[in-house]
Parts: structure tokens; sequence; C-alpha cells
């Protein structure tokens, strides 16, 4: 167990964000059931705190497996759409 634990360590992304130089745009399906949206939240704040410019969206739009109705993506498209320009006006 302890082994797989410094495994997970050394492959986390929030362990390496001061080496980031680029701005981040980070997007993340809301309620995603493979992979919470808590682990963008923390990696947003932790680049916050390293004053690194980033930009975090965490939409209905997106997850693993969408299956929600047209109707009710709708309402997601702006924010999607508002990370989506941050990311290419920053490439």
């Amino acid at each position: 167990m302890k082994n797989s634990e410094s495994l997970l360590d050394l492959f986390s992304p929030i362990n390496y964000m001061e080496r980031i130089t680029s701005k981040i745009s980070l997007i993340h399906g809301k309620g995603d059931c493979i992979i919470p949206e808590s682990g963008s939240i923390l990696l947003a704040e932790k680049l916050k705190s390293l004053g690194k410019s980033n930009n975090l969206q965490i939409a209905k739009l997106l997850g693993h497996g969408d299956s929600l109705p047209l109707r009710k993506q709708v309402s997601e498209l702006p924010g999607v759409a508002s990370a989506f320009g941050y990311f290419f006006s920053n490439i």
C-alpha cells in the first residue's frame, strides 16, 4: 500500500504545478463519476497560490459518457466556450 501511495504522488500533477510557465485552462465535468471535479478545483487552488494564471470551468456539459439531453446542455455552452476561448487566446 505504501508503494502505491508513492506512485500516486509521483504521477499526480499537483506536485509539479510550480514548473508550469504558461497559462492553464482547466475544464471538468460536474458530477463526473470517474474523476471527481474536486481534483481540478485543487489544481486551480494550487495554481492560484503559486501566482499562476488559470481558468477553471466546471460544466454539466462534460463528463465521461455524457448522457444529458441537449436541452439541459445548452445552458452550459457559454462557460465551456469561455474556457476554450481562454485556452486558445493564451497559446
